[in-house]
């Protein structure tokens, strides 16, 4: 019996494994994402900087978004994780889950946010766990930044949401 069972959870795990956010390495570049403004990508790594011709200048909101695919997302449980690796940074730069309704209205934000006092000293991992609403229909991927200058510059890596038991 116990043969039987192990190859059986072993295959429940790699299930319940699978990235959410397609393309989440950039492989295939941007595509499946929707982007605005200083994003770019480096060995697989997404760059996220402010605008360098604008120098000290502050620009406003750039962001980039990719809508997941989640059969059902109503009273899921999702693990947002990844790497993030702080050069400089000025403003504030939020990584989230978005959740909506089925007119496409904003239930809520699960956000990990960092701002100028936040460093990373090279590459740190961040994790967090997060219960989506019974009313949420759909949910998409954010990274938002606000208010960089020329020089700053943040780094992702390792993008993944995985679905809980």
């Amino acid at each position: 019996m116990i043969k039987y069972i192990l190859p059986l959870l072993a295959f429940c795990l790699q299930l319940s494994a699978d990235n959410l956010i397609s393309n989440a390495d950039f492989a295939e570049g941007f595509k499946g994402f929707v982007k605005t403004g200083g994003y770019s990508l480096r060995d697989n790594v997404l760059v996220v900087r402010g605008q360098p011709e604008l120098g000290d200048a502050i620009n406003g909101y750039q962001k980039l978004t990719r809508k997941l695919e989640l059969n059902e997302p109503a009273n899921a449980k999702l693990e947002l994780s990844f790497d993030m690796n702080v050069i400089r940074i000025s403003g504030r730069v939020n990584v989230a889950i978005r959740e909506s309704d089925a007119a496409g209205e904003t239930l809520r934000y699960h956000n990990l946010i960092f701002s100028k006092w936040d460093t990373t000293d090279g590459w740190r991992s961040f994790k967090k766990t997060v219960d989506i609403s019974a009313q949420a229909v759909n949910l998409e991927f954010f990274l938002m930044s606000h208010y960089l200058d020329g020089k700053d510059q943040i780094e992702f890596r390792n993008l993944k949401i995985l679905s809980q038991p």
